[in-house]
């Protein structure tokens, strides 16, 4: 079994350079062999070794359903309080806090705030509540300059 790539191995080369192979009709069937040995292995080494993939933690965290100015304000402690913000920024999906000491920040209360996950990196916290977060940043920025 033999095939003509190029450096993508993808399958416009696949199907360009199939007049330089030797039995093709092998290659989907080889495909699908090894598809199906890489679920089978991963499906199994998730369950036995109990591996932490998204959607199997350990426990199940009910959600807040605050709304408004309560949510800011609950956001806010989780973030380790106003003095402990030191900037205030959101992209698309993530609401991003400077914060003066990351030991202050509870992340199991941000996640029980609705975040699906918090990233810690340098003095930066970054909570991914998807396309509710720019409506977050301003909900707290308000929040705070009215403390």
């Amino acid at each position: 079994m033999r095939d003509g790539t190029s450096f993508s191995h993808g399958l416009i080369d696949f199907i360009v350079l199939s007049g330089n192979s030797s039995k093709i009709w092998l290659f989907p069937i080889v495909g699908i062999i090894y598809g199906l040995v890489y679920y089978t292995v991963f499906r199994v080494l998730i369950a036995k070794l109990n591996l932490k993939t998204p959607g199997r933690e350990d426990t199940a965290i009910e959600q807040s359903s605050a709304t408004g100015s309560e949510m800011a304000g609950k956001l806010v402690t989780a973030f380790g309080g106003k003095e402990n913000i030191t900037n205030l920024d959101a992209c698309i999906t993530r609401l991003r806090v400077s914060v003066a000491d990351v030991a202050k920040v509870d992340q199991a209360e941000l996640k029980n705030l609705g975040a699906r996950g918090v990233v810690v990196a340098g003095s930066g916290v970054q909570a991914i509540f998807g396309t509710k977060s720019d409506n977050l940043k301003t909900e707290m920025d308000d929040y705070i300059r009215g403390m």
